[in-house]
This record gives structure tokens, sequence and C-alpha cells, in this order.
């Protein structure tokens, strides 16, 4: 009876193993081969890989809103194909959240940049009243122009005054109107619609005390400035006029109109480096507007020759 048992016994055994060998073995090769099983798909599919990195490193990771016990950089593993929410965070940033496709067999990468909580600003001067300022780069490092009540500061990135033009005899509504400043070679100009003003900083090793000079008054609105011919010349589009000034003459005499345009919404740009005028205009009988060029100095040299 006992020896009865013991067989019928061995048999369930048996029979217990080898349909749980013949069930999980390839469950087990699933797994190691790197897939899962999809519940909502009803089978398996292979996985993917989430691989974050984040400057600074060390935030946290949350998927879809599950914390991951490791800091950037890390890599998610074995992640069904779909499409999650990755959120990193870390003191003293904000959080960074964003969606993640993943594919079977594939690495989605996730490298983020952290913007810090800005808490604390650097005030150049406290008594600055500033109107505008203008960032110039420059080959020795950017310098910082500000327009203020009582002058024209000039700044490093350092924020450290290199250099200041007073009195301007600009009122509050004229230093508003500013639309841009250029820098040529030892000078800026800037302008609104109506002026145009010079500063020349070839005496800052000199003095720290620049001048600002008055050097244009236009008729029509000006829509753009460039300096040409090596720095020598400004170039103007004033309404539909497109004019060279000479700005070593400082009382305009040296003045010429070298290209008129046909529509009032014509565009400019002049190409330093090549002198050449690239302009977006329209010409009879189109309805459209064109880009056309002009090399200028090519122009000079035709002309010189004949």
């Amino acid at each position: 009876m006992e020896e009865e048992f013991y067989k019928i016994a061995r048999k369930i055994f048996f029979w217990f193993f080898l349909v749980a060998f013949v069930v999980l073995l390839p469950l087990i090769i699933f797994y190691s081969l790197g897939y899962q099983f999809n519940s909502n798909l009803k089978r398996f599919q292979k996985t993917g890989v989430i691989t974050i990195k984040s400057l600074p490193a060390g935030a946290q990771v949350y998927l879809e809103n599950k914390k991951i016990n490791q800091p950037t950089p890390c890599d998610i593993k074995e992640v069904l194909p779909g499409t999650y929410k990755v959120k990193l965070e870390k003191e003293g940033f904000y959080p960074y959240e964003v969606k993640v496709e993943v594919k079977s067999f594939m690495v989605s990468p996730l490298d983020a940049v952290l913007i810090p909580k800005i808490k604390d600003i650097e005030k150049i001067k406290a008594d600055l009243d500033i109107y505008k300022f203008f960032i110039i780069e420059h080959l020795f490092g950017k310098k910082i122009i500000a327009f203020a009540r009582d002058g024209i500061y000039v700044f490093n990135e350092d924020l450290d005054e290199i250099a200041k033009a007073s009195p301007i005899n600009l009122t509050e509504e004229t230093l508003a109107s500013i639309k841009d400043i250029k820098e040529g070679r030892n000078n800026f100009v800037f302008y609104n619609q109506k002026d145009i003003w010079l500063i020349d900083y070839g005496s800052w090793s000199i003095k720290k005390e620049l001048t600002l000079e008055h050097i244009y008054k236009a008729a029509e609105p000006i829509r753009g400035v460039f300096f040409g011919f090596k720095d020598r010349y400004l170039i103007i589009q004033e309404g539909t006029k497109i004019i060279a000034l000479d700005i070593n003459i400082r009382d305009n005499s040296v003045i010429f109109e070298i290209y008129r345009l046909n529509n009032k919404d014509s565009e400019v740009y002049y190409d330093n480096s090549s002198d050449t005028l690239f302009i977006k205009d329209k010409l009879e009988p189109s309805r459209t507007f064109s880009l056309f060029k002009i090399n200028v100095m090519k122009k000079i040299y035709e002309k010189g020759q004949d």
C-alpha cells in the first residue's frame, strides 16, 4: 500500500515538474532575451531602454510618477514599447518633464539641461536709470551698452564700467526710441527712425569719458543702418532710399544715394565683409517680392576702369 502511494506521488511530482518546466522554460528564455508580457496586448514584446543624462547630474528620476532608485545618469531597462512620462527633479532647479517614446530593440536617449531657480541678481549700479541696453559681440568679449538718464555707459561682461559718454542731451523719449546699435572700427552708432548718433571709442585707452556726436538727420523713417567700405561709410535705408554716408566727414557733406527701392515694404541687408547689398524688392510689372544683390565694391572697380 505504501509502495503504491510512493509510485503515485512520484508520478505526480514528475508530471508537475515536467509541466512546470514546459511552462516556465519559455518564460525564462523570453525574459532572458529581454521580452516581457504585455497585459494590454496579451502577448510578449521585446522591450527597450531609456538612457537618461542631465546637466547637472544627480537628478532624481520618475517614470510615470514612480521613483527610480538611481539618479542621473542612469538607464531604465526592460521597458515595454509605448510613450512614458519621465520627470527629473533636483533641488534648486525647475522640474524637467517630458514624454519619451520607447520602441522594441531600441535605446531612447534623454539628455536634459536643468534650469536653475534664479533667486539673486547682480545689479550693475543701484543709481542708474536705464532706458535701453544692447549687447555687442566683440573679438575680446561682449560689450554692454546701456542708455541711462545721465549718460551712455559701456560695461564689460563682468559688469565693470569701461567708459561713459555724457552729457548726452537726449530726452527720455529719444532714449526709449533707440532701435539698434552697430559697431564699426573704433566706433559704434545707434539710431532711431529720425536720427543717427556716433561714439568714437578709439580713445578708450586714453580716457574713459567719451563724446556723443549727432551725425545724421533723416527726412524719411530710417529702417536699417550698416557699416560699409571698411567701416568708412554708413549704408542707410531711409524710406525707399539707400544712401551712403561718409562718417569721417562730420558735416554730412559727403553723402550719396546708391539705390532707390520700388516699394516701401522692401528690405535690405548690407554685408560689410564683401560690400554686397542684398535687396528684397519688387520690379514692375511683378506684384511679388524678389531677392537681388549688388556687389558695390565690384561696381566701384568696374567704373574705375571705364
